[in-house]
Parts: structure tokens; C-alpha cells; sequence
């Protein structure tokens, strides 16, 4: 913003009394500031991404950020190009739009590091110790570990038992609402899918329904958590991650031999580590939260979408069925639903298309970086330790790459789809994990997991949308930069057991 265009918004005062003079003598000294500071920064700002411009100072941007996050990216990308600064309450990020440019930082993991906000967010969020976040054991071997045993090579057997608690999560979800002829999607759907994933990974052993509300109450306030909100607003979320602390600690002291090999190997590490048990149960809560905060939200904009279409659920059944009853067939005398090998042993175009079309419509990430030095980056000067965002959602939205990415096209990723911008393709252009080093480690369980919980759930529940009802969900848009967004408001349905 130029110094003339700040100077235009300060209202000159009208003078009226004895003491003209010395008021005016201030005015022009006050604006003389103004513009002098504004010369400095304009200068200090050399070789520097452009700004987008703003008027009010310290909030700068801050409410149409908030509002209309897609429109104030598009704008900003056809005016200043791919990369620019935005102000907003008083901080000032770079964001990169580019899929291009996102994939250089991505590879560039020694200039652009994600280690340092990772073990931030763990001291900040999650209340995991200074001494135990920088223990060299942390990255050398607990971060290691956790990536091999998420790895597509052994993320199969935390798939086979989440097959089995999802069967017996939705039955239990059926059972709940046999009596109740109409309901809401959210609670239906969502405490089924978090039993699930939590019994997959830490056994029956874990307190999962103590530990819903718990979460619940976490998670909605880890926003202003993230960012560095006064204690006395987050009284409630605070109080849910210490809960979860509790229980998570009585789990990891009492008998839990049923947990998943991924559990009892971090807990091994931790415990050679010698680290404090309140620790080690907040470093898993890093892990609850990370399976529970995302996945279940894309399981139910998968539902909550497709109902919300002509067809609605329909053709997902029709496919769901279809391979399903081809499996039986080819594995005669094996009863199986329980165990989902079926599942796990097809492959499902249109859930697939489906469930990636759901993350490219629903996901707002801000992929962090901390450059490490000083570096020229896209002909841009960065100073070491500033933050720079890779706005994934900017791309996910950018009508050369995707045809109206703002409707909801399930079958948009059939057929071989193919993804261009300027002429030349585009792999990343579905960046529903993030990218690099910090993609989500949990994605391969999470699209195992939605296959699984989709397809189950559709095989074993009537799920159809209350036409007495107008309510619709929209995308919770205070949740911009942290995954998939929840949804604000709900659907009311109806729910019946198939009959199979």
C-alpha cells in the first residue's frame, strides 16, 4: 500500500480555537510520520513478495480472510501473481498458489523446513516438554518408526482390524437408531467412524467413549489454540486435552495388549527414552488427533454431498454391491463381512473418484514452512525464520486445472482424468494430505479407512435424506488452514438396517 494512499484515509481535524497552530504543527508531524514510516517500509520491503493492500492497520486482511478465503486468494494470485504476502491481526505470511512453485518448496526440505513447526506444534497444542520434543530419540528414531509403520508395507494389518471394530461400530450405530425414525447424519456417522479408528490402532483396551466429548471439546477449540488465543478463551479446550491426558495415561498403565503393533512399538521407544508418562500419552494424542480430526469429516461430506445430489447415495451402493456380490461368487462358502476382505481386495472406481473429489472440494491446508536461511526464492528475497504457506486449496479451486471446482463432481477422477495449467500437466493437483515431507503420514490408513467405512456402511444401512427437512451443511470456514473443514449444520436422515 502506498504512503499517499495511507495519508488520504486521515480525516484533516478543523481548527477553532487559540490553539490552531500547535494542533496543526502536530497533524503535520503525525502525517510526516506516517509517511516516513511507510517510505522505510516500502524500502525495507525491496526484492520482497508484494503485499496485498489493505486499509485498516494491524487487522489488514484479517476479515475477508476469514469470510472468503477462496475469493481473497484468487484475487491476490490474478493481481500479484502466485506468490504475495497478505497482512491479517498483525502478521504478515507469504502464500504460494503456484502448484509449481509448491512443488519446489516441497523438494527444497533443507531451505523450507517442517520439522521445526512440527515439534512447535507438539510443545504448543499438545503439551509434549521442551526436553522431550528436542531429545534427539524424537527424530531419529520415534519419527522414523512412526512413518515405517504407516507405510503402505505394514498398514495393511491396522486395516484388517479396523475392518472388524467398523462392523461391529455401525451395527452399534444401527442398533442406537432403530427407534428414532428421524436423525441427524453427524451423530449417527461420526462417534461409529471414531470408535473404529480408535480401537484399530490402541484396542478395545482404550476408553474411546470417555474420550469422545473430550476430543470433541479439543478439537473445536484448535483454532484458536493454533493461534495463541488467551487462556481464558480456551478454558474448555484445555480442558478437554488434559481429559484426554488422563485417559490416556490409565490406558498406558493399565493392561492394553490388544493394541496395534504401531502402538506398542512408540510405546517402546518412549519408554527406553525414559520420558514422562504424561509425555508419552500427549504425544499420542497427537496420533488421535491426526486420525480422528480429518478422515471422519471427509466420511461424512462423502455421504452428506451424494445425498445432496439427484441421485443421490445410489450409485455408490449400485457399485458397492455390484463388487461385492462378485466377490462372494469367486469366494463361494466364505462368509466375510465381518472381516472386509472383500473390501480390502477390490477396487472401487467411483468411491475412489469419490472420496478424492470430497477431499479437493473440502480440504483448506496451509502446508508451513520455516526458511531456514537466507534465500531467493521465485526471484523473492525470504529472511531465515519467516513463514512461508503453500496455499494447497488456491490450486484445488483454480478453474485452469479443474473444470467448475466449485461444484461437487464425483465422477471427476474416472477415466484416467488428466490435469493441465498452461498447457502442461499438473501431478499435484489434488493435495488433500499436504505434499513433502509434512504429507500426511496417515494417509495411506485414511484411504483404506474411507474405502472401508464407506463401503461397509453402505452395505449394511439405508441411509436416505428427510425431504421434510431444508437444512444443509456448509463448510466450516473458521477452520481454514488446519485439513478438512467440518461440517456447520447437519442433514436430517432416516436410517434402516438392509437387508442383505
Amino acid at each position: 500500500m502506498s504512503s499517499s494512499g495511507l495519508l488520504s484515509q486521515v480525516p484533516l481535524p478543523a481548527f477553532s480555537t487559540g490553539n490552531d497552530r500547535s494542533k496543526l504543527l502536530m497533524a503535520g508531524a503525525g502525517l510526516l510520520a506516517v509517511f516516513l514510516y511507510k517510505l522505510v517500509e516500502r524500502r525495507n520491503n525491496d526484492g520482497r513478495p508484494p503485499m496485498l493492500k489493505y486499509w485498516i492497520p494491524w487487522l489488514g486482511s484479517a476479515i475477508e480472510l476469514g469470510k472468503n478465503p477462496d475469493g481473497i486468494f484468487a484475487r491476490a494470485t490474478a493481481q500479484l501473481g502466485p506468490i504475495f504476502r497478505i497482512k491479517a491481526a498483525g502478521q504478515d505470511f507469504t502464500y504460494v498458489t503456484s502448484p509449481e512453485l509448491i512443488s519446489a518448496i516441497y523438494r527444497e526440505s533443507k531451505i523450507f523446513e517442517f520439522v521445526p513447526i512440527r515439534m512447535d506444534m507438539a510443545y504448543k497444542i499438545f503439551d509434549v516438554a521442551r526436553e522431550v520434543n528436542e531429545d534427539p530419540v524424537m527424530t531419529e528414531d520415534l519419527f522414523k518408526t512412526h512413518h515405517a509403520k504407516l507405510s503402505p508395507k505394514n498398514v495393511g494389518e491396522i486395516h484388517k482390524r479396523y475392518g472388524g471394530f467398523t462392523y461391529e461400530s455401525i451395527q452399534i450405530a444401527l442398533d442406537n437408531s432403530s427407534d428414532t425414525p428421524i436423525t441427524k447424519l453427524s451423530p449417527f456417522l461420526k462417534p461409529a467412524a471414531y470408535d473404529a479408528a480408535l480401537y484399530a490402532f490402541f484396542g478395545k483396551s482404550y476408553d474411546a467413549r470417555a474420550s469422545y466429548q473430550p476430543f470433541i471439546d479439543f478439537d473445536n477449540g484448535f483454532p484458536l489454540l493454533q493461534a495463541g488465543a488467551p487462556k481464558f478463551l480456551l478454558k474448555k479446550t484445555l480442558a478437554g486435552r488434559d481429559q484426554l491426558t488422563e485417559i490416556t495415561k490409565r490406558y498406558l498403565t493399565g493392561p492394553h495388549s490388544d493394541c496395534s503393533d504401531f502402538v506398542s512399538s512408540i510405546e517402546e521407544i518412549a519408554n527406553e527414552a525414559k520420558w514422562p508418562l504424561k509425555d508419552v500419552a500427549n504425544i499420542f494424542i497427537t496420533d488421535v488427533w491426526a486420525m480422528q480430526a480429518n478422515a471422519i469429516n471427509v466420511a461424512y461430506w462423502v455421504i452428506a454431498l451424494q445425498l445432496m445430489t439427484p441421485d443421490g447415495l445410489k450409485p455408490l451402493i449400485d457399485e458397492v454391491d455390484a463388487i461385492r456380490n462378485a466377490w462372494k461368487e469367486s469366494h463361494p462358502g466364505i462368509q466375510d463381512d465381518t472381516r472386509c476382505r472383500w473390501i480390502m481386495e477390490s477396487t472401487f472406481p467411483l468411491l475412489t473418484s469419490t472420496i478424492q473429489e470430497v477431499l479437493r472440494i473440502s480440504s483448506q491446508i496451509f502446508s508451513i514452512r520455516l526458511v531456514k536461511e537466507p534465500t531467493t526464492f521465485a526471484g523473492y528475497e525470504f529472511r531465515a525464520g519467516e513463514s512461508i504457506i503453500c496455499a494447497t486449496r488456491a490450486v484445488h479451486m483454480d478453474e485452469e486445472i479443474h473444470s467448475n471446482p466449485r461444484e461437487y463432481v464425483p465422477e471427476r477422477y474416472l477415466d484416467g482424468a488428466k490435469f493441465t495449467k498452461n498447457g502442461r500437466p499438473v501431478p499435484n493437483h489434488t493435495m488433500g494430505f499436504g505434499g513433502g515431507v509434512s504429507m500426511c503420514e496417515g494417509r495411506h490408513f485414511a484411504w483404506g479407512e474411507l474405502r472401508i467405512f464407506v463401503a461397509l456402511l453402505l452395505t449394511l444401512a439405508n441411509i436416505e435424506l428427510d425431504s421434510s427437512s431444508s437444512e444443509r451443511p456448509k463448510f466450516m470456514w473458521s477452520r481454514v488452514g488446519l485439513g478438512i473443514m467440518p461440517p456447520d449444520g447437519d442433514l436430517s436422515i432416516r436410517v434402516t438396517k438392509r437387508i442383505l
